[in-house]
């Protein structure tokens, strides 16, 4: 059996706003499942009177997007073609295959090579320009080959399922350490929650809110630190409260003066408190983070949201998140740094999928894994929904732990007690109603010392922290401001800026899955509502904001579950105990030798986390493959 990895550091850095691609417009709503009905590319907003780009979302899982014989562009590669102005562009032809399906192109043989294509087809769809092989692959499938059999068979050292932060750092390692490495992802994009999207002119970040300091030292470990640009602020964020503001340094010494200016009476407590912090959650053991800071006598109401403000990075509220999680994270920002990229966390994904292809890494995207073989009780490979075979002498797997165990590798394969403890865990709460706005201001001057948030709450009672979203109120959630363009000018066209609101704990099941059950009609009224709402409370902060908005997408838990795959749509992975940080499978060994797991269900949220989580598996990996031989 082979042991979990540890935890290397317990912090986090990200909360996934939304994955990938928005769902819904700004004014006229038009669903993947609309496809051939294309719209203008302005339309006036009935809730700002002003003209704006009508930015459309695109779905997976809605069927009626799915295109058939009966289309008029049955067999034809070329989408945009036809529809120059569907979804406001940003997209390549294989991205469209995610929501439409293939479109009727022919199939391969079976047995035919699964790379390759352009290498022997080197006439085929002049009209396309230069296709990436993963456009060929992801149109023109194998033959199914029947059950049990192989449409095609490759062999590698090691296979790792997943392409998010935890499979990408997984394969960088062990390209780099000379193994044979083969990544497979369902979506048509890598990275995961760590990447970037582009609407228009606009580039939106799906997930980072910040890096921390021992982020980059894994940045570093993996070889990408030269070819990325952290860039920071003197303010990590400002919180804005009904009776008060105040804007959290980020130096850790800065931070805790100005904490003592505004709190005299509290002064001595926050100087305890901080000392306790300093010392990475040692003393905390078993408690909770509203549990750690009232042991330091700490009373005032306001001075308690300050503190523990930033638990929803961890996806909990300072009542459910464990102390020592908490003071991790805290202590990296705090002590080791607080950043933000040029052409945020899309550059690191671009980075490590570099490394891996110039190590001789293989990435092959719109491949999803369905099977984990096991000979004699060890992982011997993968199979794929399309028919292929991978054979392998250690699988890494960066799916959910629920898909890992019970789909990927079976519940036959595990003990009574582990497969139950998979059964009933449950993912951390997902996120939420995030608002991407592309606005032709500038808004930098509302945003102090260089920082890019702003955090609004609407109220300081911990007691009830969180539950204004758990009742799906965005009238009363707290939200977060993010305005990219104050720390990366690339973000927009100069002068304007690319903002993002997101409303966290609206869980997943609100109003019947977001009104997704209802129709998709339903859901994207819904999530429209929603957003109004987040909207005008946000204009409150950014003085006529409504008015400047040109692009529009909104996400929901929906969204993060459509595109990862993830339970319920958590980014965060497992919810963990409050009291120990730990998960139903925390401390576990691998219920088969040769499998190894990494990303966020298997350590924690945030993308430090997982790209040490990754590491760690790969290095794992590596040295069972050495005792192979």
């Amino acid at each position: 059996m082979v042991t979990r990895n540890g935890r290397l550091f317990a912090g986090t850095n990200c909360i996934c706003l939304f994955f990938f691609i928005g769902l819904i417009g700004a004014a006229g709503l038009i669903g993947c499942d609309s496809a051939n009905d294309a719209h203008a590319d302005t339309e006036t907003s009935s809730e700002t009177g002003v003209s704006m780009d009508a930015i459309t979302g695109a779905t997976p899982g809605v069927k009626s997007s799915v295109l058939t014989a009966a289309h008029p562009g049955a067999g034809k590669a070329n989408c945009f073609g036809c529809h120059d102005d569907f979804h406001v562009h940003n997209y390549t032809i294989d991205a469209c295959v995610t929501c439409h399906g293939v479109n009727q192109a022919p199939l391969r043989l079976a047995g035919h090579d699964d790379m390759g294509c352009k290498g022997c087809h080197t006439t085929a769809h002049p009209d396309l320009g230069d296709v990436a092989e993963d456009g060929c692959r992801s149109c023109h499938l194998p033959t199914n080959p029947g059950a049990d059999a192989c449409a095609y068979s490759e062999t590698y050292d090691v296979v790792v399922i997943g392409g998010g932060g935890g499979g990408l750092a997984a394969a960088a390692t062990l390209a780099k350490m000379g193994l044979k490495t083969l990544l497979v992802e369902q979506h048509y994009k890598v990275g995961g929650c760590m990447v970037t999207f582009d609407r228009g002119e606009y580039r939106f970040e799906a997930s980072l809110h910040a890096y921390d300091g021992w982020g980059l030292s894994y940045l570093n470990a993996l070889g990408v630190s030269d070819m990325i640009e952290p860039v920071s602020g003197d303010i990590m964020y400002r919180l804005v409260y009904p009776d008060f503001i105040f804007d959290v340094p980020a130096d850790k010494d800065e931070y805790m003066a100005a904490l003592k200016q505004a709190f005299p009476a509290e002064a001595d407590n926050i100087e305890a408190l901080f000392n306790g912090f300093a010392r990475m959650g040692e003393g905390y053991e078993g408690l909770s983070l509203a549990e750690a800071v009232a042991s330091h006598h700490i009373t005032d109401d306001n001075l308690i949201s300050i503190l523990t403000v930033l638990a929803g990075f961890l996806a909990e509220t300072p009542d459910t998140v464990a102390a020592d999680d908490f003071v991790g994270m805290w202590g990296s920002y705090h002590q080791l740094g607080y950043f933000y990229f040029t052409g945020g966390s899309q550059s690191i994904t671009d980075a490590l999928e570099a490394k891996i292809i110039d190590a001789g890494g293989v990435i092959k995207r719109h491949t999803r894994a369905t099977e984990i073989t096991v000979a004699d009780g060890r992982a011997t490979g993968i199979k794929t929904a399309d028919g292929g075979c991978y054979a392998a002498s250690a699988v890494i797997s960066n799916a959910s732990a629920p898909a890992t165990y019970l789909s990927l590798l079976g519940e036959e394969h595990l003990s009574g007690d582990f497969a139950q403890r998979v059964k009933n865990g449950v993912p951390a709460v997902s996120d939420m109603a995030i608002v991407f706005l592309g606005v032709d201001a500038d808004f930098t001057e509302y945003f102090p010392g260089h920082s890019h948030e702003i955090f609004v709450g609407s109220g300081t009672a911990q007691s009830t922290a969180g539950a204004y979203e758990m009742q799906c109120l965005p009238e009363s959630a707290d939200f977060i401001l993010s305005n990219y363009s104050v720390l990366d000018r690339t973000a927009a066209p100069g002068g304007m800026n690319a903002i993002v609101i997101s409303a966290g704990f609206m869980g997943y099941d609100c109003e019947n899955e977001w009104r997704f059950n209802d129709s998709y009609d339903s859901y994207a009224d819904y999530k429209q509502t929603i957003a109004r709402v987040l909207i005008a409370r946000a204009e409150k902060i950014l003085p006529g904001l409504s008015s400047h908005i040109r692009v529009m997408e909104v996400a929901s838990p929906k969204t993060v579950e459509q595109y990862t795959l993830n339970p319920g749509g958590s980014w965060a992975g497992w919810a963990m105990d409050a009291k120990t940080g730990q998960t139903p499978t925390s401390g576990d060994t691998e219920p088969v030798d040769g499998l190894f797991t990494a990303g966020a269900w298997n350590e924690g949220a945030g993308q430090s986390v997982v790209l040490s989580s990754g590491i760690g598996a790969a290095t794992a990996a590596a040295a069972y493959l050495a005792k192979q031989k």
